[in-house]
């Protein structure tokens, strides 16, 4: 049913409609934040003071309307207020997501055949690893963001390791790469930005 309040009502003037009663404050009719406990149907419910409100179980939100903020990754959301321009990629870092444009590879990265145990990697390389032992490929101490670098184990060993260099991470994190597998893979690094560093594709 439609509801009639005074047109012209005085401070702690109050209304009843229903089971439910407002208070008018000078300003704006209020109901007591008790009244809104169980409450159902269509319809606003105006708080004027911009009250804390906590939804349990909570369905059927317009979500596309009157909703400002960002929903934080930690609870499920990206923490970005928007998807950034068209044809961006989110990158995680393993903490927050980042979204940018993709830097696409061009050419055909150079063949390197690495028979010893130790090689330093060059960007728009890819290595094959050889060796009967297992092998370290340390990354450029000298990077620019898109850089790409391939390594296949060739010797189909699960102890061949991809080394950091300087301050440039590996998948978010100052530590080495284990290529665990004995299979003949092929990993393509890129580098990201000083945060992300490395990402395998």
């Amino acid at each position: 049913m439609a509801l009639a309040f005074p047109s012209s009502p005085t401070v702690n003037q109050t209304y009843t409609s229903g089971t439910r009663t407002w208070t008018w404050n000078g300003t704006a009719w209020k109901l007591p934040s008790t009244a809104l406990t169980g409450v159902t149907g269509t319809g606003n419910a105006v708080l004027s003071v911009g009250p804390t409100i906590t939804l349990a179980n909570a369905t059927g939100l317009p979500l596309t309307t009157g909703v400002t903020g960002v929903l934080p990754a930690a609870n499920g959301g990206t923490s970005l207020s928007s998807p950034g321009t068209s044809g961006n990629i989110l990158t995680s870092n393993g903490t927050t997501w980042t979204s940018a444009t993709p830097v696409l590879a061009s050419g055909t990265p150079t063949l390197v055949i690495v028979s010893a145990t130790t090689q330093t990697a060059v960007a728009g390389n890819h290595y094959v690893l050889t060796n009967v032992a297992a092998t370290t490929i340390t990354m450029p101490a000298t990077v620019t963001a898109g850089d790409l670098i391939f390594i296949t184990s060739g010797n189909a060993l699960a102890t061949n390791v991809v080394a950091y260099s300087g301050s440039h991470k590996i998948m978010g994190l100052l530590e080495n790469l284990t290529i665990n597998t004995t299979a003949y893979i092929t990993l393509q690094l890129r580098y990201i930005n000083a945060t992300i560093g490395w990402v395998t594709l």
